[in-house]
């Protein structure tokens, strides 16, 4: 499989955003990219629309500002505009009379469609787990899996974790053998290749195992005094579908309930209840109970759940999902 030019898929991404904005009323409208800017910046931005009667903010993270005290007085004080906020989250939400928070996932539109791959019991790895930027939670887990001596069982790489917040660094350095864990990142699996790029593909050896474990980019904001959690799903949920694997999801509270309202089987009897709705440490430590099960545990998990597995696949490689996220922008919208 060749990877897709991150260029082409954002070009994608963006002809879907097109498509919604044309699903929303009004008769100028326009699309701002809110995407990482502070508050201030994005009604700098606004400012300049002041004439669309229908304004659709992208991509994504504008969710952390959504709320925004700076944000809801310009909408308050701009009541003939609708403001469109499109987020990567699970629920839609109204915050004003003029304003709706949208869940629309566009990474999912951006996914590469696969051919089915069932594995055979023989594949010679159990799991997968591939960390791009060491946040608190991925770096978290990888500390959990080599302290508790099961990441030998895991296709596993975490880049440098010099760069980490307070937070971290509180909960972290404080921890048993610490120091000796910080000599042994960055982490790459032998004979996998250490330029990890986020391609949307799914050619990487960690996707040739049994059990792909999903560190979404987000699962809760961790200051020094206060967690907030914050749903979102990026290009890397959708991976264990298209690859043919069983998931786990390392990611905010809900997700698993968002994804089954899809019809996307999350293999639940394999995590201990209530899972979905944990926190970030207590889902970690369950995350390393299932490894430490081993490759032949969850080998015949999959081989007797194949058929979910292939449920999977031909649900994200069909045009279902896509049709659903559309039709509940509208349904939220216009009911």
């Amino acid at each position: 499989m060749i990877p897709v030019p991150i260029a082409a898929q954002w070009h994608k991404i963006n002809i879907i955003t097109r498509k919604l904005l044309n699903l929303l009323p009004g008769s100028n409208k326009i699309i701002v990219d809110a995407s990482s800017r502070t508050p201030a910046e994005i009604i700098q931005q606004l400012q300049q629309h002041q004439n669309c009667d229908t304004i659709l903010l992208t991509n994504g993270d504008v969710w952390r500002n959504s709320n925004d005290v700076q944000l809801l007085n310009f909408f308050d004080k701009n009541k003939s505009t609708k403001f469109f906020i499109q987020h990567l989250g699970y629920h839609n939400s109204k915050p004003m009379p003029n304003a709706w928070e949208v869940s629309f996932n566009g990474f999912y539109f951006s996914r590469i469609i696969t051919e089915l791959n069932i594995k055979t019991s023989l594949a010679p790895l159990g799991f997968g787990c591939l960390n791009r930027t060491p946040r608190f939670h991925r770096t978290w887990l990888a500390y959990q899996l080599w302290s508790q001596g099961v990441i030998d069982n895991v296709v596993f790489s975490i880049r440098d974790v010099t760069e980490y917040t307070d937070y971290l660094r509180v909960k972290l350095e404080s921890q048993p053998g610490w120091a000796d864990f910080f000599q042994h990142v960055p982490m790459h699996h032998p004979g996998t290749d250490q330029g990890n790029v986020n391609d949307h593909s799914v050619i990487h050896l960690a996707y040739q195992t049994f059990c792909n474990i999903v560190t979404e980019s987000e699962t809760e904001w961790f200051k020094i005094d206060t967690v907030i959690p914050t749903p979102v799903i990026t290009e890397k949920t959708w991976k264990p579908f298209l690859s043919c694997q069983i998931p786990i999801f390392y990611a905010a509270q809900g997700q698993l309930e968002y994804l089954k309202s899809f019809g996307f089987e999350v293999f639940e009897d394999i995590l201990p209840a209530g899972y979905d709705n944990m926190g970030t440490i207590d889902k970690a430590q369950a995350i390393v109970d299932v490894v430490a099960r081993g490759r032949d545990w969850i080998a015949d998990i999959y081989v007797k759940n194949s058929h979910k597995i292939q449920h999977n696949h031909e649900l994200a490689v069909s045009d279902k999902v896509e049709q659903m996220m559309f039709d509940r922008v509208v349904d939220f919208v216009y009911n």
